[in-house]
């Protein structure tokens, strides 16, 4: 797919020889990225350094900085705490450009030292993607230059710079400035580089489509390591907001937040939208600063969409990814996803192909969906969440909103079992209360059947009570497959 200005994808195994990507990276003419879909780009620093436009300057100051319980940390009070870290992390001798693998014991914690170090120029990694280093484009060097554990600081190698050389920038790019997870969502967990440039970017486009303005606060119910939790530490500091935060994740702690603090604005998985929506016995009242409801990493239910909106929540959802710190596009419930300032969206045969400083430069999503010419655009699924079974293409996500809208299922999810006769069996696990009504697998096959075409029809439906997503929201379709191979489906 040949996209605009000087930058080309192509398509092939995705390159393992850095040192000549690199020489890709800095020719004038072109950069190609051989590349299979779906994969996106490793580096962020792809973008052409002189079309990359320079990040927006941050709105004017705020006072309250973190609401935390009966806690109100103001702004002044709050950048001491930060350079307090900073001074400890300069009198230990962290330079600029380490890599720095720390630790975090709370929310507040993780907050302070990723601020510390971005402030520093060190490269950001949370404790927790260091058990992915073997997805590393150099396994076997010692990537982290100094570990941050809870009381000490350890220096890892006496060579600075180690994790510059697995996270290489071309030259006058946007440093690195932190490395997470990816959901795995669509497969196994990997290491994502983020820039300077990209994180700010992300901020600040999400913060005025959502008019998050100085003073809002950001209620913060997700973890700080995954992009949903550190993009909200980003807008906030970018957008001079408050951040408050729940003790817990679960419907009832955020929901009593709420009530207590002036919460702007709040970001939710749809499992969490789910949980609030059910402990809510009528229309939101409470908290009328409540501005908007964000939901994102994964799909969310109609019937959970509609509740929440007869609730009075007001819904924004979000289609992004970690690759492009966090955000693409936003859409309200009434209407398609508008992609964030500075933004393109085009179709490709391997999905989505988004182009901007949010992703570095550009990125095939894998995501199925359609733009308009006004750049508006839906998403209609994974380009990898098509089965084929008996030689028909089925779409998985379409069988699992069909058995959603059962009155009696509040989850599904739609994997292929390799099957001798159909290439792969369509199988559907659906999650239900587990009550004297709970529906058997026979009312749901004939209820699929009522709605589906009959090579949609799931040939076999298990019925389960127990959570179909990880506490982010996130289906993993392999395992359930791995599960239903293994014989426990039937069980």
């Amino acid at each position: 797919a040949a996209l605009e200005r000087d930058v080309v994808i192509g398509c092939g195994p995705l390159l393992e020889d850095r040192p000549h990507l690199e020489q890709l990276q800095m020719t004038d003419a072109a950069i190609h990225i051989p590349k299979s879909p779906g994969l996106g780009i490793r580096s962020p620093s792809l973008y052409p350094v002189e079309d990359r436009p320079a990040p927006p300057p941050p709105p004017p100051r705020c006072a309250s900085r973190w609401l935390d319980g009966d806690t109100v940390i103001l702004q002044e009070e709050w950048e001491n705490l930060v350079h307090a870290q900073l001074r400890t992390l300069e009198e230990e001798g962290v330079q600029r450009g380490d890599t720095v693998l720390f630790h975090a014991g709370s929310s507040r914690q993780f907050a302070l030292r990723y601020a510390a170090l971005r402030a520093l120029g060190a490269i950001a990694v949370p404790e927790q993607v260091s058990r992915l280093r073997e997805d590393l484009p150099h396994p076997e060097r010692n990537w982290v230059d100094v570990h941050w554990t809870a009381d000490t600081m350890h220096h890892r190698t006496a060579a600075r710079g180690r994790g510059a050389h697995a996270f290489p920038v071309a030259p006058g790019a946007s440093p690195i400035a932190a490395v997470l997870r990816t959901s795995g969502s669509t497969g196994v967990p990997k290491t994502q580089p983020l820039s300077r440039d990209q994180l700010l970017f992300s901020a600040s486009g999400v913060c005025a489509a959502l008019d998050a303005k100085p003073g809002d606060c950001w209620l913060l119910c997700l973890p700080p390591e995954r992009i949903g939790g550190l993009a909200i530490l980003e807008r906030a500091e970018w957008g001079n907001l408050a951040v408050a935060t729940s003790p817990t994740t679960s419907a009832d702690d955020i929901l009593a937040t709420l009530n207590t603090h002036p919460v702007t604005h709040i970001s939710l998985v749809p499992a969490q939208l789910r949980g609030v929506v059910d402990s809510l016995s009528g229309p939101i009242e409470q908290n009328p600063a409540l501005k908007a409801v964000y939901v994102g990493g994964g799909p969310t239910p109609p019937t959970v969409l509609e509740i929440a909106l007869q609730r009075g929540l007001p819904i924004f959802r979000s289609w992004g990814m970690t690759e492009a710190a966090s955000t693409v596009a936003v859409a309200t419930n009434e209407g398609s996803a508008v992609p964030l300032r500075g933004i393109a969206v085009r179709q490709s045969p391997f999905g989505l192909v988004v182009e901007g400083p949010h992703v570095g430069g550009v990125h095939c999503t894998g995501d199925r969906g359609q733009t308009d010419d006004k750049g508006k655009l839906s998403i209609q699924g994974r380009t990898d969440d098509v089965l084929i079974s008996g030689g028909v293409n089925v779409s998985a996500n379409r069988i699992a909103a069909e058995l959603i809208a059962h009155p009696d299922v509040s989850d599904a999810v739609v994997v292929g079992v390799p099957d001798d006769h159909w290439g792969q069996r369509v199988v559907a696990i659906v999650r239900a209360p587990e009550t004297d009504e709970m529906p058997c697998s026979t009312a749901l096959r004939e209820w699929a059947k009522q709605r589906l075409r009959a090579e949609e029809c799931p040939k076999e439906i298990v019925v389960v009570s127990r959570d179909l997503r990880d506490r982010m929201g996130k289906v993993r379709a392999e395992q359930w497959s791995s599960w239903l191979r293994s014989g426990e489906g039937g069980k």
